[in-house]
């Protein structure tokens, strides 16, 4: 069942070790090779994203280049999310580096494409982290582990993320909707 009046919903947690050896993989020019996301969004300025599934029009579900070298880790990851929500559809999947004494500024965020937002569920996993990294949303404050699964619920809420550690945080954000949400407002985009 989906809490809107809870911030931070713990659903589990999962093998990680193979994103973060995929991740040594990457230079720092795949990090800053996509730059829309941290442009058209000035309070992500100081994040950098490799898109997997994303549609900068939020419309659809869009393959990108990496998305195929994490394939695997989507599906076991969908299917704890299954087990856990209900059936549904991944139809974001991106990973987010906040850099070493980086932020994000506190925001809300914007449906500018009708209620993508609204109708999904948003799904953080930390796969590199410090002590240092607290996600806040309306003044509640949280350190997520590498590995935890965590549903966060900011829709209309004003929240903030701050890296205040010495290494950098990765942390793989999931857009997922429930089957009766992705058949009624989503699969006729595809």
């Amino acid at each position: 069942m989906h809490h809107p009046d809870k911030n931070f919903i713990h659903i589990g947690k999962t093998d990680i070790v193979g994103i973060a050896d995929a991740l040594k993989e990457f230079s720092v020019e795949d990090w800053d090779s996509y730059t829309f996301r941290q442009a058209r969004y000035k309070d992500h300025s100081e994040t950098k994203t490799i898109p997997l599934i994303w549609s900068e029009r939020f419309k659809g579900i869009e393959y990108w280049p990496h998305y195929q070298r994490f394939e695997s880790d989507i599906s076991g990851i969908t299917s704890i999310l299954s087990d856990s929500l209900g059936d549904g559809v991944v139809i974001s999947a991106i990973l987010i580096n906040l850099p070493s004494g980086c932020k994000i500024a506190r925001h809300r965020d914007a449906n500018y494409n009708g209620d993508r937002f609204n109708l999904c569920r948003r799904i953080h996993i930390p796969i590199i982290t410090n002590e240092e990294c607290i996600f806040e949303i309306a003044g509640e404050e949280m350190h997520m582990r590498a590995g935890e699964i965590w549903e966060i619920s900011n829709v209309n809420k004003m929240h903030s993320v701050k890296n205040g550690g010495k290494t950098d945080r990765i942390h793989f954000l999931i857009d997922y909707a429930p089957v009766d949400v992705w058949e009624r407002y989503f699969k006729k985009e595809n």
